[in-house]
């Protein structure tokens, strides 16, 4: 059985099965299911419109439940340390303000999507996705997260500098450390005007967080001309 307070207490008690929660009869604003083994979440079984935080995270999960996108005040999701493999499936409350996805199988992200007539009109500001599996971020993946200040891309498999960056507007942290693979190229260096035309004054405003080949990721977006030149780029 479930515990009920100010949340509703699920957590480690060995569930296989989401567990029977009634929904529509409850008005708690925080759920904790983590650190159980539950595979799969049917649609309607997270229906709790009052939801503000939602635990899933330490499942068996493969898939982002579909309800989420009806959880029209909800901030916090966690999803770490699941199987899940697309994280982009499903179109995301705008009230969303942070998600971790930490520890999946997520390989690429093709688009994150939120409801509302203008899906970029979200309180998106921390995404996590470190230690997944990731080798490929489409160029539009990130269009709508023009309130993101936190990216964790560390210890994945990209190989490549996401060109999807580049609208990341207010971006203020950027970790991608641990990633061995990451290489920096001449076409990478159209990231160039993203600090600049973006920040105005570069340095102090954003932290930069890992290694591109023998470059460090802020030493290739900031002193760009030095690094045209030691990759051989055309001139621009």
């Amino acid at each position: 059985m479930c515990l009920e307070g100010k949340a509703i207490d699920c957590h480690g008690r060995g569930f296989d099965v989401m567990p029977a929660l009634q929904p529509g009869h409850y008005s708690h604003t925080k759920l904790s299911i983590h650190h159980n083994n539950i595979r799969t979440i049917q649609d309607g079984q997270l229906l709790i419109p009052s939801l503000k935080t939602l635990h899933l995270f330490h499942n068996a999960l493969t898939r982002v439940p579909a309800d989420v996108s009806h959880l029209h005040h909800l901030e916090y999701l966690s999803l770490h340390q699941n199987n899940i493999e697309i994280i982009d499936d499903v179109t995301y409350p705008n009230t969303l303000d942070r998600i971790n996805a930490e520890r999946n199988n997520i390989k690429t992200i093709t688009l994150i999507k939120f409801n509302g007539n203008d899906p970029s009109n979200n309180k998106l500001h921390t995404l996590k996705l470190a230690m997944n599996p990731l080798t490929n971020i489409a160029a539009d993946a990130f269009k709508y997260l023009k309130n993101l200040r936190w990216l964790d891309l560390s210890k994945t498999r990209l190989t490549r500098l996401p060109l999807a960056l580049a609208d990341l507007s207010r971006l203020s942290r950027l970790d991608i450390l641990d990633v061995p693979d990451l290489e920096c190229t001449c076409e990478e260096s159209s990231l160039r005007t993203w600090p600049d035309d973006r920040f105005g004054t570069f340095y102090g405003l954003v932290n930069f967080q890992g290694k591109c080949g023998k470059f460090s990721i802020s030493e290739f977006l900031v002193n760009t001309r030095r690094v045209e030149i030691a990759l051989k780029c055309p001139a621009s």
